[in-house]
């Protein structure tokens, strides 16, 4: 047994307090990746990014809350499952990739998803191998 990480890139809102369709099949895809792993016998730890609310002076409290706080909300409350995370002041590929390599040498990761947009992949891939390498 041991631990797997997988990241979920956040994309945005399409209003106050709804995924967009890209956030929304991400979500989906963390989800049946965790199934997968834990079938195997392995721990999957999910984290969510995404630092921005749908309008940060906004009246109500969907207004205001961050879209990786809403992501980890969705996957405890719909999707039933624990071991969910949020990527705290982090902004960004470059902060995203730098913070979960240390989290995932910290916790003992073996392997790290990350899951998101082959339009996100291919400039992040840069970032994601410099910040493991680093770490």
């Amino acid at each position: 047994m041991y631990f797997v990480f997988i990241v979920v890139i956040a994309c945005h809102f399409t209003e106050s307090g709804v995924f967009c369709q890209t956030t929304r099949k991400r979500i989906e895809r963390a989800f049946t990746l965790a199934q997968q792993i834990q079938r195997e016998g392995n721990v999957a730890r999910i984290i969510t990014t995404g630092d921005v609310c749908w309008a940060p002076e906004g009246n109500s409290e969907k207004d205001r809350i961050k879209l990786s706080e809403a992501m980890r909300t969705c996957l405890k409350e719909e999707y039933k499952l624990s071991r969910v995370y949020v990527v705290g002041n982090s902004f960004g590929t470059p902060s995203e990739a730098t913070y979960i390599a240390t989290a995932a040498h910290d916790f003992g990761a073996k392997e790290v998803y990350v899951v998101s947009s082959n339009w996100y992949h291919l400039p992040g891939r840069v970032f994601w191998k410099y910040a493991f390498r680093e770490s």
